[in-house]
């Protein structure tokens, strides 16, 4: 069995979820495609920075993606196309496929975030999809879909065994809400050792550029720009507490990279919803407010053994449940098991 595996381009965090098919006895080919504007083009650098014509060098980078897959398709001719992360493909495009091949969609963004997509996610043939209350949401459009939970690579997100140098680190992208906080811990944590990393500031919002460029509390704790998936468990072997504040789309499910810090060997505080507390009960750290988030990162700063009890619990019992292997595996068994009735 055949499986072309398209993932989007996420800073080399895709690539070790792509290895992982090489373990479940698949013949696989992986086509990475990029879903920013090219480096090298200096002219739509500088028109996406002020924000000129980004609705026309996205159309045609995804008219761009399309043509590629389509030269990949017909080298190829796999019997599966998973899709990994989104859909930027129309729905003409991939009812082409669903002729010729299976269609696999694996989200990892809620769907009810991106509603525009339903035209096109609706063409697949199997979709799954990290937050349990999509499939609900996609049965009452008239969509099949199944649950599968944030995974992870234990291959790319391993033990360092290094000195922990850094008191509590962030590692995402900078939503409004991610900031406020993080923001707030800059300045009641400031004789802590604190790297937030991701794009905090830009010349497209003055204001918080302006602040980062004079605030010296949040210039030194905010790193500003994003790292790979190496440098990332680099980043969370060094850290004594890692923050995850999981998308308010996540009602109930993770994102992967509450495993990916699991599997590094860290410990982590992440926000709280139902499936985490049901799922990991008191195997992970979880906090409900600002007020709650700082006064856990305090307490488990001085109560390092209880911290590494509780990662070393977290470890234990994910990587048995979700490393990639294992759920890819599922994957691919409930497809041949369908496409063998």
């Amino acid at each position: 069995m055949k499986i072309l595996f398209v993932s989007y381009d996420n800073r080399n965090m895709n690539i070790g979820s792509f290895e992982r098919f090489d373990y479940v006895g698949n013949d696989c080919v992986m086509l990475h495609l990029h879903t920013d504007i090219n480096e090298k083009d200096i002219l739509a650098r500088f028109k996406k920075k002020l924000r000129i014509s980004n609705r026309y060098f996205y159309s045609k980078m995804f008219k761009e993606n399309e043509c590629i897959l389509d030269k990949f398709f017909k080298e190829e001719k796999p019997d599966i196309l998973y899709v990994y992360r989104g859909s930027q493909f129309s729905s003409e495009t991939i009812k082409r496929y669903s002729k010729e091949c299976t269609t696999v969609l694996h989200l990892t963004d809620s769907i009810q975030r991106y509603q525009e997509w339903l035209c096109c996610v609706k063409e697949y043939d199997y979709v799954f999809t990290f937050e349990k209350t999509d499939v609900d949401f996609l049965r009452e459009k008239g969509i099949k879909s199944l649950f599968i939970p944030g995974s992870s690579n234990c291959c790319s997100f391993y033990d360092l065994h290094i000195n922990k140098t850094i008191d509590v680190s962030f590692l995402g992208s900078m939503y409004k809400e991610r900031r406020i906080f993080l923001e707030r811990l800059a300045i009641d944590l400031k004789n802590y050792n604190l790297v937030f990393v991701g794009k905090y500031a830009s010349i497209k919002n003055p204001i918080i550029f302006l602040k980062y460029i004079f605030n010296k509390r949040i210039r030194k704790a905010f790193v500003n720009k994003n790292i790979s998936a190496s440098e990332a468990n680099v980043l969370y072997n060094k850290s004594h507490i890692v923050i995850n504040m999981i998308h308010e789309q996540s009602k109930c499910g993770w994102n992967g990279k509450m495993i990916d810090i699991i599997f590094s060997g860290a410990f982590q505080i992440v926000n709280s919803n139902l499936l985490i507390k049901e799922e990991f009960g008191n195997k992970i750290v979880c906090f409900k407010n600002y007020n709650d988030l700082l006064e856990k990162i305090k307490y488990y700063l001085k109560h390092e053994k209880e911290a590494d009890s509780i990662k070393k619990s977290a470890y234990e019992y994910a990587i048995s449940r979700f490393d990639d292997k294992i759920l890819f595996s599922k994957i691919i068994n409930i497809i041949k098991g369908d496409n063998s009735q």
